[in-house]
């Protein structure tokens, strides 16, 4: 995901409050790095819908995620 606009990360941004959020980053023009430790078919869904979106499937207790999660957003 390339792009000039700001880039948000929302983590837990599959169901609930996390994807409002996510939906509203991205109407007011931010790119968004999706995050979820499980439900990555939900992930995969919700970045298609939204303008410039990437999802990351990640455990955040786990090292080696943490750093794939934020070079993706890096990215």
């Amino acid at each position: 995901m390339e792009s000039q606009n700001p880039v948000a990360l929302v983590t837990g941004s599959t169901s609930g409050i996390g994807a409002a959020i996510a939906r509203r980053l991205s109407m007011d023009g931010f790119s968004v790095v999706l995050h979820s430790r499980n439900s990555s078919e939900a992930g995969h869904a919700l970045a298609s819908e939204l303008r410039a979106a990437a999802y990351v499937q990640a455990d955040l207790a786990n090292d080696t995620d943490r750093v794939k999660l934020i070079q993706e957003a890096i990215g």
